[in-house]
């Protein structure tokens, strides 16, 4: 197997009828390779082969599930002989049975719904296995009803296309931050008693205001004070009353990359106030120095975590730890020690509180970036960024490095690093030349200096629970929080049982090529117990078939709204 070639595609297939499994390797302007299994191992085992014959119309069984059970053991195959584009494998499933010499029974439930168990079978053969013989009805499917419904939202707002490509501006980014809305918020702020919802405009776009009537209609009223902002991008916003005089305002965070320059006044985040009075002086450095340059925060919350009737701040960012600050003697003094045994740094991106072990102390859960990429990150084998001024152009670089069998190299490819980082294309003429290639050999010891460093051991989506002790410690969540990046977290009831249940919204379509687009999220709806644990329930039972980069979600009296980028509001409604 040491010859070289240019293979892309593979198969396996007992060629040679002997009871174990032969590869087939197809390769680029070559013949394609065929290897014969020849190992004395497995002339020893056991095994059993079995063809399918459907009935007309899917004559290879397509979709059914084969089980078969030896000794208080099972092994399960689906016939699904599908392998990319073009692409199968041979259609006969192999089970290898190691020093069974029995098999106590197999069940194959066809496509169809139909069931056949045929017991005592013996090993060491090829058998042929007819829907014909199979007599056992098919098994009635249990219609349940989705719990949501999507229906026509009350407010008709579309998120712009956007045509900026933020990796023309900076190629060594890992995704594109001018796609991060719509951003939107809900208050009652015409004292009407019913909540009106704010909806944040993309670059170009001004921000949108939709007062609510009775009955549940929604009317867009025009802002002439978003009108003049419009060309700021809308990351974020919250409502609330600045400037105590009973009337909501509209505090909206400026963010995006777009064209904007550094310090830029496109930047500057903006309060809105209901009557036109009242200021903001920065405190920041007086009250919590350290958060002035604490990292790239996404989020935080403020909550009471140790019920001392004194509410701690909690932030999330990328490349940062879940960091908490409380307020002591005029300051607020980092606690993070207190309430976590170790830093969890990840690419964090929401907060959500919520009683979910009820022991009446708020838990944590908080959105990440997910286990479903090609970037993994532990203890022991962080996601690293180095980031600096590389080629003294003015403008900083930064280099995401990954551990592949315990080292380290850099994620770039040659040509991102050498169309970013001028003066290496001699160093690297090749591919092969900057294959082994790690930061330490491509930049010198005075280089990497005074980079800045900074690292993620821990990109899973976390539910962290209160204790006694006030330490959070971790509690898993189901397989489908990690799928995709979690940028929306959305804590509520639907089954009246009175525990809390939690829907994950997010997904990122713009990524870096060779990442990919992380979009496997479609609304996951989780199940909570009460006690810490969640069960996730799939797509026809929860009815939520979201599609792209969710960025918010509001309930307005029984609705929820979903605000996606470059789409339109969509609404989904809790069935009575």
């Amino acid at each position: 197997m040491n010859r070289p070639s240019n293979s892309n595609g593979s198969a396996y297939a007992d060629l040679d009828n002997d009871g174990d499994l032969d590869m087939i390797v197809n390769n680029i302007n070559q013949p394609a390779f065929i290897y014969r299994n020849e190992s004395e191992k497995l002339k020893k085992n056991n095994y059993l082969q079995l063809k399918l014959k459907g009935k007309v119309g899917n004559t290879q069984g397509i979709g059914s599930k084969v089980s078969v059970y030896a000794k208080g053991k099972i092994q399960t195959q689906n016939q699904t002989i599908t392998r990319g584009y073009l692409s199968a494998i041979s259609p006969v499933l192999h089970f290898g049975l190691g020093k069974e010499a029995k098999i106590d029974s197999l069940k194959i439930v066809w496509s169809s719904g139909k069931q056949q168990l045929i017991k005592n079978l013996t090993v060491n053969q090829i058998l042929t296995l007819d829907e014909n013989n199979a007599n056992e009805k098919p098994l009635k499917k249990l219609i349940e009803k989705a719990f949501f419904t999507e229906i026509s939202p009350p407010i008709a707002y579309q998120n712009p296309d956007i045509s900026i490509n933020d990796f023309d501006r900076q190629l060594l980014l890992i995704s594109e931050p001018s796609y991060t809305g719509p951003c939107m918020a809900k208050d009652d702020l015409n004292a009407d008693g019913l909540d009106d919802i704010f909806v944040g405009g993309a670059a170009g776009q001004s921000a949108s205001l939709y007062i609510q009537q009775k009955g549940g209609r929604f009317i867009l009223q025009k802002t002439p004070a978003f009108e003049t902002d419009k060309a700021k991008h809308d990351a974020s916003a919250v409502i609330f009353d600045a400037n105590n005089d009973g009337f909501q305002d509209i505090y909206v965070a400026s963010g995006g990359y777009h064209s904007f320059a550094e310090n830029d006044v496109l930047l500057q985040d903006r309060l809105y106030l209901n009557d036109g009075k009242g200021h903001f002086t920065n405190q920041t450095q007086k009250i919590v120095p350290e958060l002035e340059k604490l990292g790239m925060v996404t989020d935080a919350v403020w909550i009471d975590l140790n019920q001392d009737n004194k509410k701690e701040l909690v932030v999330v960012g990328e490349w940062m730890p879940v960091t908490v600050f409380a307020y002591e003697k005029g300051k607020m003094v980092n606690k993070t020690n207190t309430y976590f045994d170790k830093n969890h740094n990840g690419f964090w991106n929401k907060i959500a509180v919520g009683d979910f072990n009820k022991d009446h102390k708020p838990d944590l859960m908080i959105g990440n970036w997910g286990d479903n990429s090609q970037i993994k990150a532990s203890e022991n084998a962080p996601a690293e960024t180095y980031y600096k001024d590389f080629d003294k152009n003015g403008s900083i670089e930064s280099i995401l490095c990954c551990y592949i069998q315990g080292k380290s190299y850099p994620y770039v490819t040659r040509d991102e690093l050498l169309n970013q980082i001028g003066g290496y294309r001699s160093q690297y003429p090749t591919y092969e030349s900057y294959a082994d290639a790690t930061l330490e050999t491509i930049f010198t010891p005075k280089d990497l200096k005074d980079a800045g460093h900074l690292t993620a051991n821990h990109l899973q989506t976390t539910l962290f629970l209160s204790t006694k002790t006030n330490k959070f410690k971790v509690s898993p969540l189901p397989a489908q929080a990690q799928f995709a990046p979690v940028h929306t977290i959305t804590v509520l009831d639907f089954d009246k049982d009175g525990n809390d249940d939690v829907l994950l919204c997010g997904n990122n379509l713009h990524t870096k090529i060779r990442l990919g687009r992380m979009d496997a999220n479609y609304g996951f709806l989780m199940k909570g117990n009460g006690k810490g644990n969640f069960q996730y329930l799939n797509q026809s039972l929860s009815g939520f078939k979201l599609k792209g980069d969710v960025r918010s979600v509001l309930q307005v009296n029984d609705l929820l709204l979903f605000g996606i980028n470059e789409q339109r509001i969509m609404g989904y409604q809790l069935r009575e």
